[in-house]
């Protein structure tokens, strides 16, 4: 009998125990909110710059090196009881903007401006491999298919004369309209519990904004002006995210 009480104490014990650990598989759903980065990977027409000095090509490039900031809005819904399988919709919204400056001569420089956005509604995957009891964590990959909805294009150059302000000039041209890509990306993150009901989700990223859909007459997606641009070439990018997110249910 003692044996047999011992065993139901040791039993309801480790059942405690095991009920009070928290789990991080289990929330239903999350609604967050992140900052993104997007950096263009390779040598090409969007990384190049503006500079005509500097630039090799007839083209004028995009000049965008380096992390473009964003902002990440997200709903997550898990799939499966377990929550391997959660399921992420949301929107990135990515703002591309380049300065180039070099003078002229003494007394003349010349600045170049070239902005534009990109607005990528998504929806994805993601399959949570390895649970870190310890860290409260889950290491997951996941793969998104994006509709890249990329603006119009805003080029501007400014010539400033220190001797004679009557011979610069401000010159403001939109040569490329508004257009739509499909792209996709692979990712792989790690998903943490912070408190409550508060999650941190940290991710990179590799994605190709226009899998789909090129268009050679518009030319380079990124770049200001079509002038002497006959083709649009794949644009690929690494993305990274900070989000903090809440869950509800379960």
């Amino acid at each position: 009998m003692k044996i047999k009480i011992l065993a139901l104490i040791l039993f309801l014990n480790v059942y405690l125990i095991k009920a009070s650990e928290p789990t991080v598989f289990n929330y239903g759903y999350t609604l967050g909110i992140g900052m993104s980065t997007s950096t263009l990977l390779g040598n090409g027409p969007n990384t190049n710059s503006m500079n005509p000095l500097v630039n090799t090509e007839a083209a004028l490039g995009g000049s965008f090196k380096g992390a473009q900031p964003g902002i990440d809005i997200r709903f997550t819904y898990q799939y499966d009881e377990n929550g391997k399988f959660r399921i992420p919709i949301g929107v990135d919204w990515t703002f591309y903007d380049a300065i180039d400056r070099f003078p002229i001569a003494k007394y003349l420089r010349d600045k170049y401006e070239n902005s534009s956005s990109i607005l990528a509604p998504y929806i994805g995957l993601n399959y949570h491999f390895l649970k870190l009891d310890r860290a409260l964590a889950t290491m997951y990959a996941g793969l998104e298919v994006r509709a890249n909805l990329i603006s119009e294009s805003s080029f501007r150059l400014l010539r400033t004369n220190d001797i004679d302000q009557s011979l610069g000039y401000d010159l403001v041209e939109h040569q490329k309209a508004s257009t739509l890509r499909l792209g996709s990306a692979i990712k792989i993150g790690a998903e943490g519990e912070l408190a409550d009901n508060y999650l941190i989700n940290i991710s990179g990223a590799y994605s190709i904004v226009n899998l789909l859909l090129k268009d050679s007459n518009r030319g380079e997606l990124l770049t200001p002006r079509k002038d002497f641009e006959t083709s649009e070439k794949y644009l690929q990018s690494f993305n990274f995210l900070i989000m903090i997110q809440y869950k509800f249910g379960k």
